[in-house]
């Protein structure tokens, strides 16, 4: 029985050797490009993370009470593009009729953005505070706190914040008042 020449099967041998080590590389790159993939998501979420805003937000009364004024100020890290503002809760609402605050519709939040003195939406600087008058929705506010729901983006990110803020006490007139 005639098995070739040696040259044939040794040619043989080595592309296949060659193939099985072509395939085990394409494995090993695939391999190294996912974890690769892996690290920058890692990374991105990271970074996305360490630039979240922080804001310090407070009701100031105005007038000795008369009215109330929300003031958000951007602490930190870095200078917003843009700034949505949304009072949760429905206990306390923006008022109309001054630049930077969306009308309600039905079924939409009622909203305010920062924006500049000419009424076009802007953003903010670190240290900077954007300023909005806010009332009672109802006769009484019972809540001693409320939450901000902030979108804030700069450049292509974007981040969803909660922000606490503490209800003055002449904003939380109970019930009792009411029925007296």
């Amino acid at each position: 029985m005639d098995l070739g020449d040696v040259g044939t099967w040794a040619s043989t041998a080595v592309a296949l050797a060659a193939a099985g080590v072509a395939v085990a590389a394409w494995r090993a790159a695939k391999r190294a490009a996912k974890a690769a993939e892996r690290t920058a998501f890692i990374d991105e979420q990271a970074w996305h993370k360490q630039q979240t805003p922080t804001f310090r937000a407070e009701i100031e009364p105005i007038n000795g009470g008369g009215w109330h004024r929300l003031a958000l100020q951007l602490e930190g890290p870095a200078d917003l593009d843009d700034v949505v503002v949304e009072i949760l809760g429905g206990e306390l609402v923006f008022t109309d009729g001054h630049h930077g605050v969306d009308r309600p519709d039905v079924g939409r939040p009622h909203k305010a953005w920062v924006y500049a003195p000419d009424g076009m939406r802007t953003g903010l600087r670190l240290g900077e505070a954007a300023r909005w008058r806010v009332a009672t929705a109802e006769e009484h506010v019972e809540a001693e706190q409320v939450r901000l729901r902030i979108e804030a983006q700069a450049s292509d990110a974007v981040w969803k914040v909660l922000v606490p803020v503490t209800v003055p006490g002449a904003m939380r007139i109970g019930p009792e008042f009411w029925n007296l």
